[in-house]
């Protein structure tokens, strides 16, 4: 799925539809992987309201060749990296102890 996103975006296809299409199907694999889908949701949520509240406040700026699309776009993928690193790290650590969990969730939300 993510590289028929890859190739859309190559083709320059701008058509709305299949990227809603592709999402969808994305999203219901993350449900579908026992990740509770409202974890993504928040952290995109957070990621992309911190970036608006920055450019109105002054302290940041929106370059020439960037919109709120793009940075949408890319709060997208930014709450799914971080959700998958935490569901890729509790599925390794799952037998050891809990001190080793809490350090790999430690170390994603630190990095």
């Amino acid at each position: 799925m993510i590289c028929l996103l890859y190739l859309l975006n190559r083709m320059k296809a701008i058509s709305l539809p299949p990227h809603i299409f592709i999402g969808l199907i994305l999203w219901a694999c993350v449900s579908k992987s026992g990740i509770h889908v409202t974890l993504a949701g928040m952290i995109i949520a957070m990621f992309f309201t911190f970036c608006w509240l920055a450019v109105k406040t002054g302290l940041a700026s929106l370059s020439d060749d960037l919109n709120w699309k793009q940075l949408y776009g890319v709060s997208l993928v930014c709450g799914i990296g971080f959700t998958m690193s935490l569901c890729i790290s509790s599925m390794a650590f799952q037998s050891g102890d809990m001190t080793t969990m809490v350090d790999g969730r430690i170390g994603i939300i630190t990095g």
